[in-house]
């Protein structure tokens, strides 16, 4: 898994804080009530795509450290994604991992 370069659109930013409940390492909510990062090494990358993928307006981009490709939004294939949510799922506990899936699928 790629280690990222993380871009924060703040003006699209609502506040929810489902980053900072991803990967508070991270991510955390500014004074403004913003999404800001905290350290981008603070999570592992599959807690850092997680935490981009449940952005409810997209604000976060990830892009490869040593590549400069998007990788979030838009950039894995569904393959790709399937397999990093599969390796994710062997390290959470069943409810964890349904509270995941909720928030990803906006439940």
């Amino acid at each position: 898994m790629p280690k990222y370069r993380i871009v924060v659109n703040r003006e699209l930013c609502v506040g929810d804080g489902l980053c900072h409940e991803g990967a508070d390492g991270t991510f955390h909510i500014d004074g403004e009530l913003r999404c800001a990062v905290r350290d981008a090494k603070g999570n592992s990358p599959e807690d850092i795509l997680y935490a981009a993928w449940n952005c409810p307006n997209e604000c976060i981009s990830l892009y490869h450290e040593e590549t400069g490709e998007k990788v979030w939004p838009g950039g894995l294939s569904r393959e790709e994604f399937d397999e990093i949510a599969r390796r994710k799922q062997q390290e959470m506990d069943p409810q964890e991992w349904q509270f995941w899936r909720d928030l990803g699928e906006g439940g």
